[in-house]
């Protein structure tokens, strides 16, 4: 912003306490859920399979699966979102957000349950991850073709579905899902290498699940019907809406049932003694802490960079004497712009590194952490910058996803099974509490400025080229 436009952040003050609150918080956070969370899901992923039938075993990680995505950080970052959309402009998109907000993140929590019951399955089962992957991408691309050409009204909500598979894998997610994996798999096959690829079904069946969530609420409610659902302005006086009150309730809401459920499938269920912990700290403590920093510091200016943006090459109303540059010159900053974020965002991911250091062991230093750090990275870059061409110009995002889902699935075909389960996951994990906000916050405010009906997309098109980038880095390092 300082560089090329000459402008200062709004309200610094607010914004780096906000960003000081983020980065504290998110510390906390990640540090309470390796200390407390990630060795009760571990506990639970080897003992479960030794009290419990197979049946049973599912539908607990089918609940925990539920549990961990209202416990994500990055689901907060959808809720003030909500009010940003046009009813008018985008009816169903405004539905789903505003008045169905519970209902869609109820459908990504079930998506993600299925995801972990079916993730499960394939360890005990030892089935291949890569015709799961084909039999899963049938149905979500087809539910996309339908919702693009069948019902333009089901347009804008094409880009919250896909970016919902990646605002589902964050650094709880991804934790537990794989703590509870590994400990099943280790249980039943003991002699098998671990391998990875349930954080890839948390990714694509939230999608389908969004994706049918739109088509119900089209067959249920016509355009006039939402027009009317308009809620009254937020009640200021209403304890709940009042900084930090609000912050500590979802934070509270969000993560403690998920903690009670582990604390009671270990004591009642499993009927062991709680492993033991070098220290506790409330993990709601951190969250609490970063939802204050996502409010004041990641939205904020997420925000206003992505209302800039669009000024470096077009005319728009909320930047005088826009445009800065030549059209050449103004898209070539607005796109290394972003690219530039989505390498910064991604390498600031917690759960990047924890990946990274897993794929190096497992695969005996043929594919290093850094290797994969900086494939990802490169290609959250990417697709950023191509995902935000969706928004600048209006382009068409199903053409983006199915272009870069044919590219990953033609790689998929050709790549050693392990390394397609690194691939796929990789895609999950770059975006966490840092990345999603952010970009979302950039999506809307870039939105805003070119007049488009809605910002969302940008994480769809960001998370599919690590597919690409890290099956390219695996097949070379494995020539």
């Amino acid at each position: 912003m300082g560089i090329f436009f000459g402008k200062t952040v709004s309200s610094p003050g607010e914004v780096a306490i906000g960003m000081f609150f983020a980065i504290l918080g998110l510390t906390l956070f990640v540090d309470s859920l390796r200390v407390v969370v990630m060795p009760l899901s571990e506990q639970l992923g080897t003992e479960l399979p030794k009290s419990l039938p197979l049946p049973a075993v599912l539908a607990s990680t089918c609940f925990l699966g539920i549990l961990v995505t209202y416990a994500e950080p990055a689901i907060t970052s959808l809720r003030p979102l909500a009010r940003l959309v046009d009813p008018e402009v985008a009816p169903y998109l405004y539905c789903a957000l505003m008045e169905k907000q519970e209902l869609l993140v109820f459908c990504i929590g079930l998506g993600v349950g299925l995801a972990a019951m079916l993730g499960t399955l394939r360890f005990v089962r030892g089935w291949s991850l890569k015709p799961m992957i084909a039999l899963l991408m049938g149905p979500t691309l087809l539910c996309a073709g339908y919702m693009w050409w069948g019902d333009k009204e089901l347009r804008p909500l094409l880009g919250l579905a896909w970016d919902c598979g990646a605002v589902t894998t964050g650094p709880v997610t991804v934790p537990v899902l794989l703590a509870l994996g590994i400990g099943v798999m280790k249980t039943q096959r003991e002699k098998r290498r671990e391998r990875f690829g349930i954080v890839t079904l948390a990714s694509l069946l939230p999608v389908l699940a969004v994706e049918l969530l739109a088509i119900g609420l089209k067959m249920q409610y016509t355009h006039e019907d939402i027009i009317n659902m308009r809620p009254p302005p937020i009640d200021t006086s209403d304890p709940l809406e009042i900084t930090p009150v609000r912050e500590i309730y979802y934070a509270v809401r969000a993560i403690l049932p998920l903690n009670i459920s582990l604390v009671l499938l270990v004591l009642v269920v499993l009927r062991k003694p709680l492993p033991e912990f070098t220290y506790y700290l409330p993990v709601e403590v951190g969250m609490a802490m970063f939802n204050l920093g996502l409010n004041f510091g990641f939205t904020s200016i997420g925000d206003q960079v992505g209302t800039l943006l669009p000024a470096a090459f077009i005319d728009t109303q909320q930047e005088e004497g826009s445009p800065y540059y030549s059209f050449g010159v103004g898209v070539t900053i607005a796109l290394g712009t972003m690219f530039m974020l989505g390498v910064a965002a991604t390498r600031a991911e917690p759960a990047l590194n924890v990946v990274g250091a897993t794929v190096e062991k497992m695969t005996k230093g043929a594919f290093t952490k850094k290797m994969l750090i900086y494939a990802v990275c490169f290609g959250v870059g990417t697709g950023m910058a191509v995902g935000a061409t969706k928004i600048l110009f209006g382009a068409g995002l199903i053409w983006f996803i199915l272009l870069k889902y044919a590219v990953a699935l033609f790689l998929t075909s050709f790549t050693h099974e392990d390394f397609i389960n690194i691939a796929w996951d990789s895609a999950g994990v770059t975006t966490g509490p840092v990345t999603v906000p952010f970009v979302l916050s950039t999506g809307i405010g870039c939105s805003k400025a070119v007049q488009a009906s809605e910002g969302f997309g940008i994480l769809a098109c960001a998370s599919v080229w690590p597919i690409i980038t890290v099956s390219s880095g695996a097949s070379s390092s494995s020539t």
